[in-house]
């Protein structure tokens, strides 16, 4: 993930915050597939942060924080998608977590 400060709409200097709240808030999770198979996740988020923490920061997002509707349906589908590379994580990993998740 790489800032954009004039696309996104932010100061650059906030650039690595935004790109943290990105990864904490599952919108961009960080992870390993290996071989085309083993799937594992390199960061867990603690404490993970809600979608609008990201999105928030963000003008190129304003109109989707004033259209619930829309921020309903995009939290669901990145949760969704957590959701599934936890399930492929687990498959490749037998269902274990690593320590302190």
């Amino acid at each position: 993930l790489s800032a954009c400060p004039p696309g996104w709409k932010i100061g650059a200097d906030e650039s690595i915050e935004v790109m943290r709240r990105a990864v904490n808030s599952h919108v961009f999770p960080l992870y390993e597939v290996r071989d085309g198979r083993e799937t594992t996740i390199t960061h867990w988020p603690d404490p993970e942060i809600p979608v609008e923490d990201y999105f928030s920061m963000q003008g190129r997002f304003k109109p989707l924080m004033h259209d619930e509707a829309m921020l309903t349906h995009v939290k669901g589908h990145v949760a969704e998608r957590w959701e599934a590379l936890v399930e492929r994580h687990e498959r490749s990993h037998r269902g274990e977590v690593p320590a302190g998740v």
